[in-house]
């Protein structure tokens, strides 16, 4: 009889009549060995049960009695931290802390089930946590699971048998020819209200323009080259390069968004705030994204008479739409706005592809084909009979046709 290997583990007769099969699966958190044991009618069952346990809890795996709430501090420390944008990585930390932890926390990590996920999505909901937020919360618990099985430390990932909440993308609004107008002119006054002016006729998003340095900037041949975007995470601008290759683009400048980076470098020999920086604060430094949005966004909208629910990207969205309605195609539209495919490009605008569709649809009528109501047409496959009647055969005893209706 051959020798059992490591793990192999042990079949012999129970005393309730059954056999009962006892395998090794490793050692726990604390060192302890883990054993489980199965049951069956005959040793062949048994076998069966303990080759699929080893095959869920195979070699390398040593979570067992690691919580949920100690593997995600390990997963944001060693993997998210490291391998993510600080921003992406604060996101990441809130969902954590406010929305997964809280409610999985001190469950262990290897007896996590799909019910119980599913009930916490429920109490989520329950507690009026809005679609976005849950979906959120379960893609950022998704991602970490995932890689828990990447390293082996689950057999799958419990989460990837639920659906995601769905989201409704909101659809992007767009400023009318009159808005632009007035809020360029109230933008041209103000130290560096050009930002704004310059993300209309750029299409660029925030960061990039807090990001953008005069070097950037090629006058004579007017393009400006997308090098870098600022965040702000706790209260510091964090500087980054764009992280899509798309992102990282050159744009060709228009006469108005030439004209407003030459009025902001007038604004700031005048003012002595002169920095390699374009749109710099007093310090010379980057601009914070919430001090922008606070202090110089909110009473430059409110000054041209726009809607509080009008945001600063949404001068992204208007850019596109002014593109399209000089003709521009969408791969022109994808590629200045930096989008990673023009998959995005499609989804986000769908509003201004279904109006041209329509457009198209309309001048159909230009081909000259009628449809004719006045035209007295025949049944096909009838013969008038001598009274003028249509002969529908011999029809017997003449019933009513029963059409199922």
């Amino acid at each position: 009889m051959s020798r059992r290997t490591s793990g192999e583990g042990t079949i012999c007769k129970h005393p309730g009549g059954l056999w009962q099969g006892k395998v090794s699966l490793g050692y726990s958190v604390s060192g302890k060995r883990v054993r489980r044991s199965v049951y069956g009618k005959t040793q062949e069952e048994v076998r069966k049960k303990m080759d699929t346990l080893r095959r869920k809890y195979r070699p390398g795996v040593t979570s067992f009695g690691q919580t949920v709430d100690a593997y995600l501090t390990g997963w944001m420390r060693d993997e998210v931290t490291v391998n993510t944008a600080p921003k992406t990585a604060l996101t990441y930390q809130n969902a954590v802390d406010l929305h997964i932890r809280p409610y999985l926390g001190s469950k262990k990590l290897e007896k996590l089930t799909s019910e119980e996920l599913r009930q916490w999505q429920r109490l989520l909901k329950e507690l009026g946590k809005s679609d976005s937020v849950r979906h959120r919360a379960m893609s950022v618990l998704c991602t970490a699971l995932n890689a828990a099985v990447r390293m082996e430390i689950i057999p799958e990932n419990p989460l990837s048998r639920l659906k995601k909440p769905k989201i409704e993308r909101r659809t992007p609004v767009v400023l009318e020819k009159v808005q632009s107008e007035k809020l360029i002119e109230v933008c041209s006054a103000h130290r560096i209200g050009d930002i704004v002016i310059v993300a209309l006729f750029t299409g660029m998003r925030m960061g990039e323009l807090i990001g953008l340095h005069w070097t950037d900037i090629d006058f004579e041949k007017r393009l400006l080259h997308v090098q870098r975007a600022v965040s702000s995470v706790r209260g510091k601008s964090v500087v980054k390069v764009p992280k899509t290759k798309n992102s990282r683009r050159t744009i060709v400048l228009d006469p108005i968004a030439m004209r407003a980076l030459q009025e902001r470098q007038r604004k700031a020999n005048a003012d002595g705030t002169n920095s390699p920086i374009v749109f710099c604060n007093f310090r010379r430094g980057y601009l914070s994204q919430s001090n922008l949005y606070s202090h110089v966004w909110k009473p430059l909208r409110k000054a041209a008479g726009l809607p509080d629910t009008f945001r600063f990207h949404d001068l992204r969205h208007t850019h596109a739409s002014m593109l399209y309605s000089v003709g521009a195609g969408i791969r022109h539209i994808q590629e200045r706005l930096g989008h990673a495919d023009v998959g995005l490009t499609m989804a986000l605008y769908t509003h201004l592809f279904q109006d041209a569709q329509r457009e198209s649809v309309d001048r159909l009528a230009s081909l000259g084909i009628s449809y004719d109501v006045e035209r007295k047409t025949q049944d096909v496959g009838t013969e008038p009979n001598a009274n003028g009647n249509a002969d529908l055969g011999n029809r017997g005893d003449q019933s009513p046709i029963d059409d199922g209706r």
